[in-house]
């Protein structure tokens, strides 16, 4: 039986993705300083957004997966951060241009958004395909 290319990608930070996370947290803090409240509660509302865009800006840059592969006969594999391998299931469809991935691993989940600028040209149109196809089949 003839199984279709192995999918394999690492995970890293999407340029675009940040640049929109650092869009909208300038967004929120002039938000903030023009709402109609107190000096104390201004900036304790921009102090909540900076925490937030900080929290956020982290689980960009620190995932706890590394590495994503695919095989042909249908196995996901996961890299976690601490360098081990483990099985995981995956499901995953597109949303204009991004690519919205479902993990779960060891009773973990995962919702992962694939930036157009995150994937090779290649990786990315076979991912796009293997997930149709799964779609269609079910």
């Amino acid at each position: 039986m003839r199984y279709a290319p192995d999918i394999s990608f690492d995970l890293k930070p999407s340029p675009s993705e940040l640049t929109l996370l650092a869009a909208v947290t300038v967004l929120a803090l002039l938000g903030a300083w023009g709402a109609d409240l107190d000096g104390l509660m201004r900036t304790l509302l921009a102090a909540l957004v900076l925490m937030m865009a900080g929290a956020a800006l982290r689980r960009r840059l620190r995932p706890p997966l590394t590495a994503v592969r695919w095989r042909g006969d249908g196995e996901v594999r996961v890299m976690l951060r601490d360098g081990s391998e483990v099985e995981a299931t995956l499901s995953g469809r597109r949303w204009g241009p991004l690519i919205v991935l479902a993990l779960a691993w060891r009773g973990r989940r995962l919702g992962l958004w694939l930036w157009p600028d995150q994937l090779d040209a290649d990786s990315r149109r076979r991912l796009r395909m293997r997930l149709s196809a799964a779609s269609d089949a079910h």
